[in-house]
């Protein structure tokens, strides 16, 4: 399964949000800003094993 996913701008960077084929609002999103030179993620899911299992192998390709 392919999920949805978005980038958006937003201060001072971008915000990623990551959809599933049947919900409306995201699963789990990460704000991606940058101050100066240093860049900060934040992360929140819906569910806490979003991160555990579905995130984590969604993203094991950018590292």
């Amino acid at each position: 399964m392919t999920p949805d996913v978005r980038i958006n701008p937003i201060a001072g960077g971008k915000q990623v949000m990551i959809y599933n084929s049947q919900s409306m609002a995201p699963d789990v999103f990460a704000d991606i800003t940058t101050d100066s030179s240093l860049t900060k993620i934040s992360y929140y899911a819906k569910h806490r094993q979003a991160y555990k299992q579905t995130f984590a192998e969604l993203t094991q390709g950018c590292l």
